[in-house]
């Protein structure tokens, strides 16, 4: 990606990282292809950070706008649900305590099922009608 476009994705990248309330968050625009070959975006984050790097593929200037926007898009609700990820991820390892281990699991995804679910709303909702006033009695 040439130092052109990666300025003009990484702009739109940041509009609508604010947008999307990730504002908080330190997000990168890689220049290399994503690492799984055929997937026109990819998004890695690590656990314990507010940092994610966003990869593009080499075609992604060819897809509609319509695509390009929800491919980021789909990319960025990754780093509002990533912890999830660290949470299932912890069930590969060392299973001394399994049944402690699970419980965590199942305590840290809801946690952040609910975080997630609730920036998703606060995303959505100014997008959708207010309800009607009431009727005066």
């Amino acid at each position: 990606m040439n130092r052109e476009r990666h300025r003009y994705w990484s702009a739109y990248i940041a509009d609508l990282q604010g947008r999307m309330l990730l504002a908080d968050r330190r997000i990168v625009l890689l220049r290399e292809p994503p690492l799984v070959s055929g997937h026109a975006a990819e998004v890695e984050s690590r656990e314990g950070t507010h940092e994610g790097n966003i990869r593009l593929n080499d075609k992604f200037d060819n897809y509609t706008r319509a695509e390009q926007r929800r491919c980021i898009v789909h990319e960025l609700v990754h780093l509002h649900l990533f912890p999830l990820r660290f949470y299932q991820q912890m069930l590969g390892g060392d299973r001394e305590d399994e049944v402690n281990l699970r419980i965590y699991i199942k305590r840290g995804h809801r946690s952040h099922e609910e975080y997630a679910v609730d920036d998703l709303a606060r995303i959505i909702a100014p997008h959708m009608p207010l309800p009607p006033k009431a009727a005066k009695p």
